[in-house]
């Protein structure tokens, strides 16, 4: 796996929900990184990967996580393979349940991830 995913999901955990604001900015540009929220606090990541597997190939699957306690905040982001799998796994998994939670599944806009 590329380490800079690692790296760009890494950053996606410590800026949060500033990437989902809604302040105007360039026209929205797809990616292959999806917001996932409402997550349970006992979801790990491998739950993640295995529930986004089905719409194509999970490259990474992180669970945002309080740093002293390590404690999951309730949501997380995946990155698929292309923007078409990430499109895929929307339409999918948006407002499905997960571990008895409704889940909120967003494309992150490519325009925030360079920040």
């Amino acid at each position: 796996m590329d380490p800079s995913i690692l790296v760009l999901l890494n950053s996606l955990i410590d800026r949060g929900l500033d990437l989902l604001s809604s302040q105007p900015r360039k026209e929205f540009q797809q990616s292959n990184v999806i917001y996932v929220g409402n997550l349970d606090y006992e979801t790990t990541e491998a739950q993640l990967r295995e529930a986004f597997a089905v719409a194509g190939k999970v490259l990474i699957a992180r669970v945002a996580r309080k740093p002293k306690s390590g404690l999951s905040k309730g949501y997380g982001f995946v990155a698929m393979q292309s923007i078409e799998e990430a499109g895929a796994a929307v339409a999918a998994l948006h407002q499905v349940h997960l571990d008895d939670r409704e889940i909120v599944v967003k494309m992150v806009d490519a325009n925030r991830l360079g920040k």
